[in-house]
């Protein structure tokens, strides 16, 4: 198990400890942070991250799940079913072993 960051930082438990993921939580904030990394600006591994601020061709939810994909190509178990744009929004749902989960990324901030 690791620590649940919100907004980029760990979250306190209100204990003076900090506050842990379950194991497909884990994998949701690891595929967060692998999306709104910007691919080959990670300097220990140029592979991890998203080309996602490419995307600006339509169809655009086809093209962002494409690089979608590609950014996690590593991840076990990980299945990406869609991305659909919804205004200022990309959601992205997923499949971690068999259990769908969803991601939204505000496309302003994130990924242009």
């Amino acid at each position: 198990m690791s620590y649940k960051l919100t907004d980029g930082e760990y979250t306190p438990d209100g204990e003076g400890g900090l506050v842990k993921c379950e194991y497909i939580d884990e994998i949701v904030q690891n595929i967060t942070l692998a999306l709104k990394t910007r691919r080959h600006e990670f300097y220990p591994d140029g592979k991890y991250g998203s080309r996602l601020k490419d995307t600006d061709t339509e169809p655009y939810g086809e093209y962002a799940a494409a690089y979608i994909r590609q950014a996690l190509d590593g991840f076990d178990g990980v299945f990406v079913e869609r991305a659909e744009r919804d205004g200022d929004n990309l959601t992205i749902t997923f499949l971690i072993n068999s259990t769908e989960r969803e991601v939204t990324l505000p496309i302003e901030e994130n990924i242009q």
